[in-house]
This record gives C-alpha cells, sequence and structure tokens, in this order.
C-alpha cells in the first residue's frame, strides 16, 4: 500500500502499517544484494527517514521512552550508513561544481549489509507488539503535525544571518518531515497537502544540495571559494519557500486537521 492515509477512521492502523512497511523496506535493502550497494543504502535511508517522519506524527501517543529509543535506533542506523554514501555523493558534489565528468568508480558492490538491518528488525517486532496504536486518534495526528510545523518555523528562522551549515542541515531534517508527513495527511485535503509536500521537497533538495557543498568544502577545501558562491545562491532562493511554509499558525493547523477528520 502507499504512504497515506486509507482508513481515516482508525489512524493508529494506518501508522503502524505504514511504519512497518518503511521498515521492511529498509530491510530488505539492507540484506539483497541483487542491486549495488550505494542504491540499496539509498532506498534504506530513505526508508528509515521515512519511518522516522510517520513516528514523529505520534509522539504524543507514545511512552517516551519507547519513542526516543526508536529514534535513537533509527537515527544510529541511518548515521551508520552514512559515510559509505558520503564518498560518492562528494564525487557527484565535485564534477557538478566543477564542471567536469565524475571520475570513473570501481565495479559496485553487492555486498549485502545484515548487520544494520538486525536493530531493525528488532525495532519492528516491538513498536508492533508493544506500542498503544489503538491510542492513536485525529487530535494527535493533529497535534504531531502541528509540532512539526512549529519546529520547522523554528529552524528556518534559527538559519537567520547565518551561513552555519548545521543549522541549514537541521532545517533540511525538518522539511523532509514536513513533505513525508504532507503525504501521509494528504487523503484529508490532496490538492492542499500535495502542494506542501512538493513545496516541502523543493525545498528539501536545495538545502540537500547546500548540505553536499558543506561536506565537499570540509573534506576537500580547495573548492571553497565556488561552492561558497553556490550556496549563497541556493540559500536566497530557499528562504522564499521557508517564508510560503512557515505563514500558518501551527495552532489553526491543529485545528483544521482534526475537523477535516471528521468531515
Amino acid at each position: 500500500m502507499s504512504y497515506r492515509f486509507a482508513l481515516l477512521k482508525d489512524p493508529g492502523a494506518d501508522i503502524l502499517r505504514i511504519v512497518t512497511e518503511q521498515l521492511d523496506v529498509a530491510i530488505t535493502q539492507l540484506e539483497q544484494r541483487r542491486t549495488s550497494q550505494s542504491k540499496r543504502i539509498h532506498e534504506a535511508r530513505k526508508a528509515i527517514k521515512k519511518t522516522r517522519s510517520a513516528l514523529r506524527l505520534i509522539r504524543r501517543a507514545i511512552p517516551t521512552e519507547a519513542y526516543d529509543a526508536a529514534i535513537t535506533t533509527l537515527r544510529d542506523v541511518a548515521r551508520s550508513l552514512a559515510p559509505l554514501r558520503d564518498a560518492d555523493v562528494m564525487q557527484q558534489t565535485a564534477a557538478a561544481l566543477t564542471n567536469k565528468p565524475k571520475p570513473a568508480t570501481a565495479k559496485p558492490s553487492r555486498t549485502p549489509l545484515p548487520p544494520f538491518a538486525a536493530p531493525l528488525h528488532q525495532l519492528k517486532a516491538s513498536i508492533s507488539t508493544t506500542w498503544p496504536w489503538q491510542d492513536i486518534d485525529p487530535v494527535i495526528i493533529a497535534k504531531g503535525f502541528a509540532q512539526t510545523i512549529r519546529a520547522f518555523q523554528k529552524a528556518f528562522q534559527a538559519t537567520t544571518n547565518t551561513n552555519d551549515p548545521e543549522l541549514f542541515h537541521t532545517w533540511r531534517k525538518r522539511a523532509k518531515d514536513l513533505r513525508y508527513q504532507s503525504l501521509i495527511l494528504e487523503p484529508l485535503w490532496p490538492a492542499l497537502f500535495q502542494a506542501i509536500a512538493e513545496t516541502a521537497q523543493k525545498t528539501e533538495e536545495l538545502l540537500g544540495e547546500d548540505h553536499d557543498l558543506a561536506v565537499l568544502t570540509q573534506h576537500q577545501p580547495q573548492h571553497t571559494a565556488q561552492a561558497t558562491e553556490r550556496q549563497q545562491q541556493l540559500r536566497r532562493k530557499v528562504r522564499k519557500l521557508g517564508q510560503r511554509l512557515s505563514a500558518e499558525d501551527p495552532k489553526a493547523w491543529k485545528r483544521r486537521i482534526i475537523a477535516w477528520f471528521h468531515l
């Protein structure tokens, strides 16, 4: 099934389905060897992030210790995979910045990655059997989305008058949460949530390029001048998107989502 609500009268069942499906995707990518390692890592990390965003939508219904443990597990697995991703991304970023072809690489590795999948197996079993899915209702969902909007606004505001790459990277993560949660909520008002998801995705893409340039200059400082110029262009463009997505008050979002669930 898709990454969106199907049973609006039982949001807990829908979120459980979404989360377990994404964990299955991540586990499959980490354990199979049919495609290249870089492709599997990309797909696994994407599924992990989609899982994390879905869980953030229901955080108020989950005991703090259990929720924090789940988020930590997902974060640690994603971070463990990051160095394997970064080397290839740096090559692509440097090639794009200098208008040179990407250097030839060795034959793609098809080695499986089972050690990274083990914690995800354990997490899936735990959340499926011990979390209070029956307690998740439209109010929980509405509060979760309002909190995501608030976190996005805060992260956006933190980038004002600064060049700190970590603050821009944090803003990117909050844009990702906003995009994925908007996809989940799309059936409530398809045109509206599709527009939010598309704008959040564009924000995320611009900030993603900004982050790749920051990583590149950290490891290859000879590219700093070109990278800084490109980052300034990206940041001017992305601020307009941030302003658009921050225009609505989180409390208003909460009220609307609760009402839309009951239409």
